[in-house]
């Protein structure tokens, strides 16, 4: 019993450690990553176009925002408010919810107080190998606001239905019931097909728990489910977001948009193969039903998330990201059990394989950030200086990126072709000058 303890105390050292070394990767990436793109366009009021400077801007702002352009107003706050406070904020907090995404998969794959080093690194390594934007998604402030905190948000408004189905554990106070539900209609407000695909895994795991307690559902759960719904709602109808859904979907687009879906989950095939590797060796050995339940719960919550953009007028490789760790948290489910049943040896190999492959993707990624960082920096001090020389319009070199670890990746940094667009117009509000253009 004492070495058994001693053997679990050491683990929960190397995973505590193993967390901090990735904060600080993130912190520092994090740190690398300037303002860019829309970043700058919401460091404005949508309202008046004059830059924020309270939080009570931020609502006339969103609200424009609403009328004009999406109805992701959760996120979209969260991103005005970041973009409003000192730089380095973000770069924190940040770094803090991309470190609490995969503690929350570990957290639901072991079931318990057990700590799994290997199996917190393989999930990270994982990240950084399938995530097809990964900057995108993890390091641009305006990115990471809509889909990483999408998944972080989803995944909390998850725990207690998967706490219920698991192992029936309950929220006990009332007042926690009331802010879960609360919590809820944010979760389901974020993002539309990530969003949405957390409220269909609630209902399904309202569905389980019910079977297999032989019991009504709770009614804290059914709430929190139909308050997701209504935060999804209140993003879905949103009049420019209503506007936008009013595209005529024929046979033939929704045929090309489900091939195109197709082509991008078919970017997680490795993933696939291996879950699908899992689930007939966790039959093969009559792994607990709950698990395997719990499994599939996540493998459809990732295939909604991704077919749902069927009905999308374009697929950007950054919605991808809840569908991609969706599918990890259905394959670590699985792998854990592999580890406690005596399979330790395969888990490993598998981890391993994944923790090998993706120092390829760290050696040409990091390099790609710590340049194009370098580079931006430099139009920056650019800027000031011939600003303060008196120059209002200001030419700039272009700058891109060349790997999908950076967030400039497929995103137009500045157009050279004319001041007056996208982004630059933005830009120049934010810099204070009278107009910007890039050259080559």
């Amino acid at each position: 019993m004492k070495k058994s303890k001693a053997k679990t105390k050491g683990k929960s050292w190397v995973f505590w450690l193993l967390s901090a070394l990735i904060f600080g990767l993130m912190l520092g990436l994090n740190y690398l990553t300037p303002k860019m793109c829309d970043d700058f366009a919401y460091s404005q009021s949508f309202l008046t176009k004059e830059p924020l400077r309270s939080v009570f801007d931020i609502f006339p702002s969103l609200w424009v925002h609403a009328l004009k352009m999406n109805g992701r107003l959760f996120a979209h706050f969260f991103a005005q408010l970041f973009l409003m406070l000192p730089d380095g904020i973000f770069d924190f907090v940040n770094a803090a919810v991309f470190l609490g995404q995969l503690w929350l998969i570990h957290r639901f794959a072991v079931w318990g107080d057990r700590k799994k080093p290997v199996l917190l690194l393989g999930l990270f390594c994982a990240v950084w190998l399938f995530m097809p934007a990964f900057g995108q998604v993890n390091l641009w402030l305006d990115g990471a606001c809509n889909y990483l905190w999408c998944i972080v948000f989803g995944l909390i408004f998850l725990k207690p239905y998967v706490d219920a189905f698991v192992s029936d554990r309950s929220i006990k106070s009332k007042p926690a019931r009331v802010f879960f539900c609360l919590f809820a209609i944010i979760a389901g407000g974020f993002v539309e097909n990530g969003s949405a695909a957390f409220f269909g895994m609630s209902v399904l795991l309202l569905i389980l728990n019910a079977i297999a307690r032989r019991q009504k559902p709770r009614a804290y759960l059914v709430w929190g489910s139909l308050c997701s719904l209504l935060g999804y709602l209140s993003m879905y109808l949103a009049p420019a977001e209503w506007a936008n859904k009013q595209t005529e979907f024929t046979a033939e687009i929704l045929m090309e948009n489900l091939i195109r879906a197709w082509e991008m989950y078919l970017n997680f095939l490795p993933l696939l193969l291996v879950f699908g590797l899992l689930l007939l060796l966790s039959l093969i050995r009559r792994t607990e039903g709950k698990r395997v339940w719990l499994s599939l719960v996540f493998m459809a919550g990732s295939l909604a998330a991704n077919f749902i953009l069927t009905f999308a007028d374009y697929y950007p490789e950054r919605c991808a990201s809840s569908a991609l760790m969706l599918l990890l948290a259905a394959v670590a489910v699985l792998l854990a059990d592999f580890d406690r049943r005596g399979w330790k040896a395969f888990s490993c190999i598998l981890l391993c394989a994944v923790i090998a492959v993706s120092s390829l993707c760290f050696a040409v990624g990091i390099p790609d950030i710590v340049r194009v960082s370098a580079e931006i920096s430099d139009n920056a001090l650019r800027i000031e200086a011939e600003k303060a020389s008196g120059n209002r319009d200001i030419v700039i070199p272009a700058v891109s990126a060349e790997t999908r670890f950076c967030a400039l990746y497929d995103l137009k940094y500045i157009d050279t072709q004319t001041a007056d667009t996208w982004p630059n117009v933005s830009m120049a509000t934010y810099y204070g000058i009278d107009s910007i253009k890039g050259e080559l």
